[in-house]
């Protein structure tokens, strides 16, 4: 067996939060942000928030004037605003089609499966059911000052608490930061298409995930074909 071990990403892999974030925004900054226009704005932001670790960064070219030209305490205070509505919303996100089901496969398959988010523990308890909460061997998130995905540190984490070697862990994420993270650890990695940020804009150095799948439906068969190479 090449791996032994299958941590999951939260946000975007198992439930739908993008269906809530989206109308939260759009509401604050009063700018119609939906559907494929949210995927357009986050594949903008996306190669300078993960270059730079911050999308505050000077080399963003701010035409989004309508939304952040002005003063930082007010955008801060907006964000901050969008935040706490945010918090309490978080009973109104839903799991994708099939998590359930999909979870049970892989741990049917002999795996230990853990979960890592950049997510807070209350998110997590929130956003999760008690069924689903209870397969997973680890939970990994963001307190403590673990530092967030990009950087590898909570996928790392997941292999040590599971006491797997990273060599033998796949990651199963939707984004560029879930992918390059994976990189940087040194695990095998697991690209779901239900991320906001669509499969075809996931690239390091150009290159797309070795594995690619639909959504977590198709996850626990990919698995199957993987333990048979």
């Amino acid at each position: 067996m090449k791996f032994q071990s299958v941590v999951f990403d939260m946000d975007g892999t198992l439930t739908d939060t993008m269906r809530v974030i989206p109308v939260l925004l759009g509401e604050e900054f009063n700018v119609p942000i939906r559907g494929i226009l949210f995927r357009k704005f986050q594949n903008f932001l996306a190669p300078y928030y993960y270059e730079n670790h911050n999308w505050m960064n000077s080399k963003l070219p701010f035409h989004l004037a309508s939304i952040f030209n002005r003063s930082l305490f007010s955008v801060l205070r907006s964000f901050g605003r969008m935040g706490v509505r945010y918090s309490k919303s978080l009973t109104e996100i839903r799991l994708f089609p099939g998590t359930f089901e999909a979870l049970e496969s892989v741990r049917a398959l002999g795996l230990k499966i853990g979960l890592s988010t950049n997510g807070r523990l209350i998110e997590v308890n929130r956003k999760l059911p008690e069924e689903i909460l209870r397969m997973f061997e680890v939970i990994i998130t963001k307190e403590w000052g673990i530092p967030k995905k990009p950087k590898p540190d909570l996928i790392i984490l997941a292999a040590r608490r599971l006491g797997v070697p990273l060599r033998k862990m796949i990651y199963v994420g939707d984004t560029l930061a879930d992918m390059m993270a994976a990189k940087a650890a040194g695990c095998q990695f697991i690209l779901v298409g239900t991320g906001t940020f669509g499969t075809h804009t996931v690239l390091i150095d150009g290159f797309p995930a070795k594995h690619v799948v639909r959504d977590i439906r198709q996850v626990p068969s990919l698995l199957g074909k993987m333990l048979k190479e």
